[in-house]
């Protein structure tokens, strides 16, 4: 049960997000969406690598500003802003790692993501889709896709210390900044 309220609050945050963007940026909260419009031609070059990096800077903030409210424990008891595939918990025999491997989770966020993505551009992409069926219908679409990955992959695996598939490189991004200290840009 408490993964699929979850997949429902992601699916409305999503629809909520995208509708509130629309009419800035076409709904474009996702670098990989950004990417593929780019790369079916939707939209230039220049643009989207201004929407990709006001979408990492966003990241950044998020992160700054749940680190600024959260206690720590909490954040890594909960895996709250990231991706997490593994956790260390106790056993009989000392600490032990549960979780997805690095190739599983790699194949899983591929595959999910291609998903989105197919269901994001088949809708949003198509102008005569897209008009056809209006901006609320096809926002709530694609919070549904990403409210359905999000339940699939957090139930399907039930892996404890797998959180789901992130399908958005931003994520990742922002949280390795923050919570490693600027290890990503310092080396």
């Amino acid at each position: 049960m408490p993964h699929l309220i979850m997949s429902f609050l992601i699916g409305v945050t999503i629809t909520v997000l995208l509708l509130a963007t629309l009419s800035i940026s076409g709904g474009h909260i996702n670098p990989v969406i950004s990417l593929a419009a780019t790369l079916t031609g939707v939209i230039s070059i220049s643009r989207a690598v201004v929407y990709i990096l006001a979408q990492c800077v966003g990241g950044i903030l998020g992160a700054l500003a749940l680190q600024a409210v959260v206690n720590t424990n909490i954040e890594q008891t909960f895996s709250l802003g990231g991706c997490t595939l593994t956790i260390v918990v106790p056993s009989a025999t000392g600490p032990s790692v549960i979780g997805l491997r690095m190739s599983q989770a790699l194949w899983f966020e591929i595959i999910c993501t291609f998903v989105f993505l197919f269901g994001s551009i088949w809708i949003a992409f198509d102008k005569r889709q897209a008009r056809h069926l209006g901006r609320v219908v096809v926002c709530s679409i694609i919070g549904v896709v990403v409210g359905l990955i999000v339940f699939i992959s957090t139930t399907i695996t039930s892996a404890k210390g797998y959180v789901g598939v992130g399908m958005n490189p931003g994520i990742s991004f922002r949280r390795d900044l923050i919570v490693n200290e600027f290890i990503v840009i310092t080396g």
